[in-house]
């Protein structure tokens, strides 16, 4: 495990302080601590990173090509690990959240169609089916389908006790039921963090 500090940049907080490891697997997490921000907003229409999202036993990581944004949100390892993100809906309807994720061998040596649930104000889950690709380096996409009402929402993308998860999350957005998938932003370049100290 490594440990980063942006040297200069005053007490730990989650945007100069970062910690390293690579697991078991072989897979490599990068996370921050003490987050504590708001549940992150997401447009409707609007391609939001993966990374950037509410993420409980997740982590930012880089260790796969082709990921836009500052990277990508692995994981999926456990029950209960999830991403959050609220929206407001303008008009009631038919929606799609549509994801692009990587699925490949999991941890588990399966090479199989992952799951995940969606979840809408805590209501009741839809099954979101990820189909493998030919690496963990192939960026897919995947929808389901949304009722939502309008207003104010909270979105919740997990691993329940019923899907097989192991998948990484690069972006997603919700669009209106059958609209292209927005574009992404080009990749940004790695922050300047310094090492401070390994262990």
């Amino acid at each position: 495990m490594t440990v980063k500090y942006r040297e200069g940049s005053g007490d730990f907080t989650q945007d100069n302080l970062q910690v390293d490891l690579t697991t078991s697997t072989g897979q490599a997490v990068t996370g921050s601590p003490w987050v504590t921000a708001e549940t992150p907003v997401c447009t409707i229409g609007t391609l939001c990173e993966g990374e950037a999202l509410q993420l409980q036993g997740l982590a930012s990581a880089k260790d796969h090509a082709g990921y836009t944004g500052s990277g990508f949100a692995a994981g999926f390892e456990n029950v209960g690990n999830s991403m959050t993100f609220a929206t407001t809906v303008q008009q009631a309807g038919s929606y799609d959240l549509a994801m692009r994720y990587a699925n490949n061998r999991g941890g588990d040596g399966q090479l199989e169609t992952r799951t995940l649930s969606i979840v809408v104000d805590g209501g009741t889950p839809v099954t979101l089916r990820l189909p493998a690709g030919e690496s963990w380096d192939e960026w897919k996409q995947t929808t389901a389908a949304l009722d939502l009402t309008a207003g104010k929402h909270t979105i919740r993308i997990e691993r329940s006790a019923s899907d097989s998860g192991r998948v990484n999350v690069d972006s997603l957005a919700v669009v209106p039921s059958g609209a292209a998938y927005p574009t992404p932003t080009p990749r940004h370049r790695r922050s300047g963090l310094r090492l401070r100290c390994g262990l």
